[in-house]
C-alpha cells in the first residue's frame, strides 16, 4: 500500500499535471507513503536494549568507579577499623560526630525492632541532660542502614560487624546510585544519551561528591548522599511528569460546572502518565521527608516552580491546569506520607510549611485557572498583590500574635519564611559553625574541578538563554532548582554538594556540544573508509586533537587527580591533600569515650552521672561513652556548656551545674519540688525568691535583653542582647557562687539527692582553646567573635613594623598623621588573668602561665580542688602542641581529711599540706597551710591519695591512703559525700632534724670540697633563725635537733663575702650542706689620665673620660672590666689576686694611647686607689 501510494503520487505530480490541487494531493501521498515506509523500517531495527547496551555498561562502570573512589582505599587501608574494639562504637570509626547518633539509633533498631526515642513520651535520656530530648531524625535513612546490616549478617558472621560495615558502606552506595538519576535527567533535558553518560562520569570524578564532608565517602554514615539521590530522583520524575503533559485547554468554560467536571475527567484520562510520574516524584520527596527534616527545601523548589510556571502559562495564554495538578499531586503525596510520622512524634509543625506550599499552589491554581482567558496584565499583578497581602498577614501574626495557641501553625510557617531554615538563618549558633559559613572561591572551584566548574556555569547561562528562546517547562524547573542550590551554597558551604547533579549535567551538556561539533563519528568513518595513514590524514582534524587534549588535560586529568586525593585517607598520604577522609578526631574521642563507658557500670546509662562538654562532642559521648550528655550535636545545652566552660572558678562552674540540674528538674516535673525549694532557701536565704523565679522564667532575670559587653565595644554590644537561656545562668549562678566553695559543694550534694540528677564529668580537648571566643560569644559574654578587640578574657593587640604593639584604643587616640604613618603588620592575642582561671584552661592546661602566654605543655587540673584528670588521652593534640588530645576531668565533692602536724608534740605551723590524687600523674589538688596549732583540713578525691607536707620547697612528711598502712583509700562514697561519714581524722608526728656541713673556699672551682685543693674556713659564723654556730678548724658547723623544713643558712666571715643558702632539713635525718664562700672584693678606684704637659703630675684637665676598655686580667682570663666616667675616674670590684691591667684607646687629641701595668689586691683589702697613666702607643 505504501509503495502504491508513492507511485501514484509521483504519477500525479510528474505526468498528469492537472494543476495545483493534484500536485498537493500527490505530495501528501508521497509524504504518507514515506511515513509508512519509515514505520516499516523501524520495525526492522534492533531492540532498544541492544542498541543502547553501551549506556548500561557505562553507567555500571561509573557506579563501580564511584564505589572504588569512595570505598576501596578507605576500607582496605584499615583506618576505619579499630581491631581492638568490641562494640559497634568502639570498633567502627565514622566520619564526623553526626554518624555516631545514627549508629546509636541503628543499634537500637537492630536490638528492639522499633524506632527509638521519637515520641514525646520516649525521649532519649542521654541527650540534653537532664531534660532529655526526642530523636529529631526521621526514620527511613536509619532503617535503611539497619535493614542493610541485617542482610549482611549471614555474610560477615556477627551483627556488630554487619551493622558497622552497612553504616560505613551505605553513603558510598547511594553516592554511586546517583549516576542513574543524573543520566536520565540529562537525557530528559537534552535528548542525548551521550550527555547523560558524560554527566554520570563527571559525577564519578567530582572530588566534593567523593569526599567525607557532606559527600558519599565510606564511613560518612549521614543522610547527605541518600538525600541527594532522592532529591535528584524527585526532580527527574517531575521533569518526566511535565514533559508527559498534553498541553491544551481542557475546560471550555470555567463558568460552567459541567464543563469544569468534564474537563478534569478528560485531563485525567489524557495525562495519566504525567500524573504517575508526579506521584513518583511525591513519593521520592516523601522519602526525603522521612529521612531529613530539611525536606522543606526540595518541596519549596517544587512549589516555587509550579506557581511560577502557572504564571508563565497564564502570560502565554496556556492552560495552567497541567502544571497545577502535577504540583498538587507531588506536594499532596509528600504531605500525606510525612504527616503521620511528624504528628505522632509531636512535631506536626514540621509539615506546616509543606501545607503552606500546597495551599500556595492551590491558591495560585484557583486564581489562574479560572482566569485563563482574562488579560494577564490584570490577573497576574492582582495575584501578586494577594500573595503579598498573605505574606504581610503572616508577618503580623509572627510579630504580634506569636503566643496565641490557635495561630501556632501560622507562626511556625512565618518563622520558617522570615527566620530562615537551618544553616541559612542568621542565628548566633549558626554564625559559629564552620560548615554554615560560605566556602571561599578557590575551594568551591576545586570542589568540582578547575574547568568543570566554569563549564557548568557556561551551561547554566546557555540554559537561561534557551529558556528565554523556547520557554520550556523543564528548563524553568531545572533553573529554579539550580538557583535555590546556588543560594544555599552561598549561604552555607555544607550545601555545596547539592550542586553536584546539575553542575555535572550542565558541564556534560557543553562537553557534548563540543564533541558533536567536531564530529568524532565522521572522523572514525573516514579513517575506516580510507584505511591506514591515508585515512588518518583525511579523517583526523586539528579540532579533534585539540578537543581530545582539552578533555584529557583540563577535565579528566585534574578531576581524576583530585578524585584520587578524595579517595585516599589523610593518614595514608605522604603530604597534603584537600578532600581525603580524616578520622583522627574520631579515634581519640572514641578512645576517651570507651574509657568513660567503663565507669559507673553498676548504673544503667540513663542513671549515670552526666557529662558536660562543648556540643561538638555530645554524640561521641552518648553513643560510645554511655553517659548522659548535657550538650550535644542537636545543639542542645549550649548555654550551660558555654557558661560552665568560661566560668572563672570551680565554685562558679558548680554553680552553673546547679542551675542546669534545677532547670532540668523544673522542665521535666513542671515545678520545683518542695524539698528542692527548701534546699534553695536554706542556702540562699533572701536571694532564694529571685533565684527560683529566674530558674522558672529566665525572662524575669535582670540581664535578659541587656546589651552584651558594652564596656568593651558599645556599638557591637547593641547587635545582640542577652538571651533568656543565658540570663538564667548569668543571674542565678552568681547568687550561688558568692556562698563560697564549701557551701556550694554542700548545696550541690543535697540538690543531687533531691532531684536525682548529677553532672560529674567534663570533657575537653585542644580544639576548645582555639574556639574559646565561640564559648564566650554563645554564652553572651563577649563580642570578640564579631569584631570587638577586647573582652573579660583577652585583648587583641596590633603590631607595627618595629615590633611595638598597640591596643585599638591607643590607635584611635593617635593623631590622624600618626595613624597614617603607623604600619600595622600583624596582630596578636594577649590573654588576661581571667582566661587562666576559666574551667577550660584549668582542666585542660592546668599549669599557671608565667608570662600571659599559652604554655607549651600541660598538667591537666593542676591545683584544682574538686576535679581530677580521670582520663588523659594517649593521643597528642592536633591543635595544641605538647598537650593531650582529650582530658576527661571528674568532679568530687571531696572527703574531708583533717589532722594535726607535730614534731615531738610541738605543733608545726605554716606548713603547706597538699592532696595528691591517685592518678598515674600524681597531681596536686586541695592545699592549705597548717594553723598555729599545726592543724589542717583538706578535701580529697577517691582513690589511694596522698597528703604531703611542705615547708617551703622541702617535703617533710606525708600520709598515704592506700591500705598499706593505717589509712585505707578514699572510697567513691566518701569522695562524693554519699557516705554517712566522709571525714577522715589523721595525725602525723615528725622527728627533729640535724643539719651539718663545711664552710670552705672553692679554690679549684669544681663545686665540691677537696681537702688537698680547697681551703676550709675556720671561725665563720653560720646563722639560722636567731641561732648561730662557729665553724671549727676544719670549717665544719652543726645544728642538732632542729625543726624539719626549709631553712635559710647565712654565713659571715671577715674578709669574705656574706653567703646565704637554702637547705631542707628532713625529719629524723642529718642533712649535709656544704657552703662555699669567696673572699670579699676590694673597691678599686682611680683616674685614667694622660700627662699632656709632661710634668709627671696629674692635673685636673688631664683625665680621660669615656674610656671603655679597662681590662683586669689573670693570665689570659679577663676577671673584670671598667670604664671612666665623665670626670675620667673609674671604679672596679676586685677579689684578692695579682692582675695585669690593660687599656687601649684612641684620643682625638693625643692619638693611640695604651697602658699595661700590674695591680695586686691583698686578702683583707677593702679599698685601693690605682691611677692609670696612659702613654702613646
Amino acid at each position: 500500500m505504501s509503495a502504491y501510494a508513492v507511485r501514484c503520487g509521483n504519477i500525479f505530480k510528474r505526468k498528469l499535471g492537472y494543476g495545483y490541487s493534484f500536485y498537493r494531493l500527490g505530495d501528501i501521498m508521497v509524504q504518507t507513503g514515506a511515513k509508512n515506509y519509515l514505520k516499516t523500517q523501524k520495525t526492522t531495527k534492533k531492540p532498544s536494549w541492544k542498541r543502547n547496551w553501551w549506556v548500561a555498561a557505562s553507567l555500571a562502570g561509573v557506579m563501580l568507579l564511584v564505589l572504588f573512589f569512595t570505598s576501596f582505599f578507605n576500607a582496605t587501608s584499615g583506618v576505619a577499623i579499630n581491631p581492638d574494639g568490641e562494640t559497634l562504637g568502639e570498633k567502627f570509626y565514622f566520619s564526623g560526630p553526626d554518624p555516631y547518633y545514627h549508629a546509636r539509633v541503628v543499634e537500637k533498631i537492630s536490638e528492639t525492632g522499633h524506632h527509638p526515642y521519637w515520641t514525646q513520651d520516649n525521649t532519649d535520656p542521654l541527650l540534653n541532660y537532664p531534660v532529655g530530648r526526642i530523636n529529631p531524625r526521621p526514620p527511613v535513612f536509619d532503617w535503611t542502614m539497619a535493614v542493610f546490616g541485617k542482610m549482611l549478617t549471614p555474610f560477615v558472621g556477627n551483627e556488630i560487624d554487619a551493622l558497622g560495615y552497612a553504616m560505613q558502606l551505605t553513603p558510598a552506595i547511594f553516592g554511586a546510585l546517583l549516576a542513574l538519576p543524573i543520566y536520565f535527567l540529562a537525557f530528559e533535558l537534552f535528548g542525548d544519551r551521550k550527555i547523560g553518560v558524560i554527566a554520570a562520569l563527571l559525577m564519578a570524578i567530582t572530588p566534593i561528591h567523593l569526599g567525607s564532608g557532606h559527600g558519599s565517602a565510606y564511613t560518612l554514615a549521614d543522610h547527605d548522599s541518600f538525600v541527594l539521590f532522592f532529591s535528584t530522583l524527585t526532580f527527574l520524575f517531575l521533569v518526566k511528569a511535565i514533559k508527559a503533559l498534553n498541553e491544551k485547554k481542557y475546560v471550555g468554560s470555567w463558568k460552567s460546572i459541567s464543563s469544569i467536571a468534564k474537563g478534569k475527567v478528560e485531563f485525567m484520562k489524557q495525562n495519566s502518565r504525567a500524573l504517575l510520574f508526579a506521584a513518583l516524584s511525591g513519593v521520592s520527596l516523601s522519602v526525603i521527608g522521612l529521612s531529613w527534616e530539611g525536606f522543606q527545601v526540595p518541596a519549596a523548589i517544587v512549589a516555587a516552580y509550579c506557581i511560577i510556571q502557572m504564571f508563565v502559562d497564564h502570560w502565554r495564554n496556556k492552560d495552567p491546569m497541567g502544571t497545577f495538578f502535577v504540583g498538587f499531586v507531588v506536594l499532596a503525596i509528600a504531605l500525606a506520607m510525612t504527616s503521620p510520622y511528624y504528628a505522632l512524634r509531636g512535631s506536626i509543625s514540621m509539615v506546616y510549611m509543606i501545607l503552606f506550599m500546597l495551599a500556595g499552589v492551590v491558591a495560585a491554581g484557583l486564581i489562574l485557572m479560572p482566569t485563563r482567558d482574562l488579560p494577564s496584565v490584570i490577573v497576574l499583578p492582582a495575584t501578586l498583590v494577594a500573595g503579598g497581602i498573605a505574606l504581610g498577614l503572616l508577618a503580623v501574626v509572627r510579630a504580634f500574635f506569636a503566643d496565641v495557641v490557635a495561630l501556632k501553625p501560622l507562626v511556625s510557617i512565618a518563622n520558617t519564611l522570615f527566620g530562615g531554615i537551618a544553616y541559612v538563618q542568621l542565628s548566633k549558633v549558626y554564625m559559629t559553625i564552620a560548615e554554615a559559613s560560605t566556602a571561599d572561591m578557590s575551594t568551591t572551584v576545586m570542589s568540582f574541578g578547575p574547568v568543570t566548574f566554569f563549564l557548568a556555569w557556561i551551561g547554566i547561562f546557555a540554559l537561561i538563554y534557551r529558556l528565554f528562546k523556547k520557554a520550556e517547562r523543564k528548563v524553568l524547573l531545572v533553573l529554579i532548582w539550580m538557583g535555590v542550590s546556588v543560594y544555599l551554597t552561598l549561604s552555607a558551604g555544607r550545601f555545596m554538594n547539592e550542586l553536584v547533579p546539575m553542575f555535572c549535567i550542565m558541564a556534560a551538556w557543553i562537553i557534548g556540544w563540543m564533541i558533536n561539533k567536531v564530529d568524532f563519528p565522521k572522523m572514525v568513518k573516514t579513517i575506516k573508509g580510507a584505511g591506514g595513514m591515508r585515512g588518518v590524514k583525511r579523517g583526523l582534524k586539528a579540532g579533534h586533537v585539540m578537543l581530545a587534549l582539552f578533555l584529557s588535560l583540563c577535565i579528566l586529568l585534574p578531576n581524576t587527580w583530585m578524585a584520587v586525593d578524595a579517595a585516599v585517607p589523610y593518614e595514608k598520604k605522604t603530604s597534603g591533600g584537600a578532600f581525603g577522609l580524616g578520622l583522627y578526631k574520631e579515634k581519640y574521642w572514641v578512645d576517651a569515650c570507651s574509657w568513660l563507658a567503663e565507669q559507673d557500670t553498676h548504673l544503667a546509662p540513663a542513671e549515670r552521672p552526666g557529662f558536660i562538654s562543648w556540643w561538638d562532642y555530645g554524640f561521641y559521648e552518648s553513643f560510645v561513652g554511655k553517659h548522659p550528655a548535657v550538650a550535644d550535636n542537636f545543639q542542645d545545652g549550649i548555654e550551660p556548656a558555654g557558661n560552665f566552660i568560661t566560668a572563672t572558678s570551680e565554685t562558679e562552674g558548680i554553680a552553673v551545674i546547679i542551675v542546669r540540674i534545677l532547670e532540668g528538674h523544673y522542665v521535666k516535673e513542671g515545678a520545683l519540688s518542695q524539698e528542692t525549694e527548701s534546699i534553695i532557701s536554706k542556702y540562699l536565704g533572701a536571694d532564694a525568691v529571685n533565684f527560683t523565679a529566674w530558674i522558672k522564667d529566665p525572662k524575669l532575670a535582670p540581664s535578659y535583653n541587656a546589651p552584651i559587653a558594652p564596656e568593651y565595644d558599645e556599638k557591637l554590644s547593641l547587635g545582640f542582647s542577652v538571651s533568656a537561656a543565658n540570663a538564667r545562668y548569668r543571674d542565678c549562678a552568681p547568687l550561688v557562687t558568692k556562698l563560697g566553695d564549701e557551701k556550694v559543694t554542700d548545696m550541690y550534694r543535697e540538690l543531687q539527692d533531691s532531684t536525682g540528677y548529677s553532672i560529674r564529668y567534663y570533657g575537653v580537648e585542644g580544639y576548645d582553646l582555639q574556639i574559646f571566643n565561640v564559648f564566650t560569644f554563645l554564652s553572651d559574654k563577649s563580642n570578640v567573635l564579631k569584631g570587638a578587640d577586647e573582652d573579660e578574657f583577652l585583648m587583641i593587640k596590633y603590631v607595627d613594623a618595629y615590633g611595638k604593639s598597640y591596643t585599638m584604643d591607643q590607635i584611635k587616640s593617635m593623631s590622624p598623621e600618626a595613624q597614617r604613618n603607623l604600619q600595622i603588620v600583624d596582630s596578636k592575642l594577649e590573654y588576661k588573668p581571667a582566661f587562666f582561671q576559666t574551667m577550660v584552661y584549668q582542666a585542660y592546661v592546668g599549669i599557671p602561665s608565667t608570662d600571659g602566654s599559652m604554655p607549651t605543655y600541660s598538667i591537666p587540673t593542676y591545683g584544682m580542688k574538686h576535679w581530677v584528670p580521670a582520663y588523659v588521652s594517649p593521643y597528642p593534640s592536633q591543635y595544641q602542641q605538647g598537650m593531650s588530645a582529650v582530658v576527661i576531668a571528674k568532679y568530687y565533692e571531696g572527703a574531708t581529711v583533717k589532722g594535726t602536724l607535730t614534731v615531738q608534740g610541738i605543733p608545726m605551723p605554716n606548713v603547706q599540706a597538699v592532696v595528691i590524687d591517685a592518678t598515674e600523674y600524681g597531681l596536686p589538688h586541695d592545699m592549705t597551710m597548717t594553723d598555729e596549732n599545726g592543724q589542717f583540713s583538706l578535701i580529697a578525691p577517691a582513690g589511694a591519695i596522698k597528703v604531703r607536707f611542705f615547708s617551703g620547697e622541702t617535703e617533710i612528711g606525708g600520709i598515704t591512703f592506700d591500705g598499706s598502712g593505717e589509712y585505707a583509700p578514699i572510697t567513691e562514697e566518701e569522695a562524693t559525700r554519699r557516705a554517712a561519714d566522709y571525714a577522715r581524722e589523721v595525725s602525723l608526728s615528725l622527728e627533729l632534724a640535724d643539719v651539718t656541713g663545711r664552710v670552705y673556699e672553692d679554690l679549684d672551682g669544681d663545686g665540691s670540697y677537696d681537702a688537698q685543693k680547697d681551703a676550709a674556713i675556720e671561725g665563720a659564723k653560720v646563722y639560722w633563725e636567731g641561732m648561730n654556730v662557729t665553724t671549727d678548724a676544719n670549717g665544719v658547723y652543726e645544728f642538732d635537733g632542729i625543726l624539719p623544713g626549709s631553712m635559710t643558712l647565712s654565713v659571715t666571715k671577715e674578709g669574705y663575702e656574706p653567703k646565704s643558702v637554702q637547705v631542707g632539713a628532713i625529719p629524723g635525718e642529718t642533712t649535709v650542706m656544704n657552703i662555699t664562700v669567696s673572699p670579699a672584693a676590694a673597691k678599686v678606684t682611680g683616674a685614667v689620665w694622660y700627662d699632656a704637659d709632661g710634668n709627671g703630675a696629674m692635673n685636673e684637665d688631664e683625665t680621660l673620660p669615656g674610656v671603655y676598655s679597662i681590662k683586669f686580667m689573670e693570665g689570659s682570663t679577663q676577671k673584670a672590666s671598667a670604664y671612666s666616667n665623665a670626670t675620667g675616674y673609674y671604679t672596679a670590684n676586685l677579689k684578692p689576686g695579682t692582675y695585669v691591667v690593660e687599656v687601649m684607646m684612641t684620643s682625638p687629641e693625643y692619638g693611640e694611647l695604651v697602658f699595661n701595668g700590674s695591680l695586686k689586691i691583698v686578702f683583707g683589702t677593702t679599698e685601693k686607689v690605682f691611677d692609670i697613666k696612659m702613654v702613646n702607643a
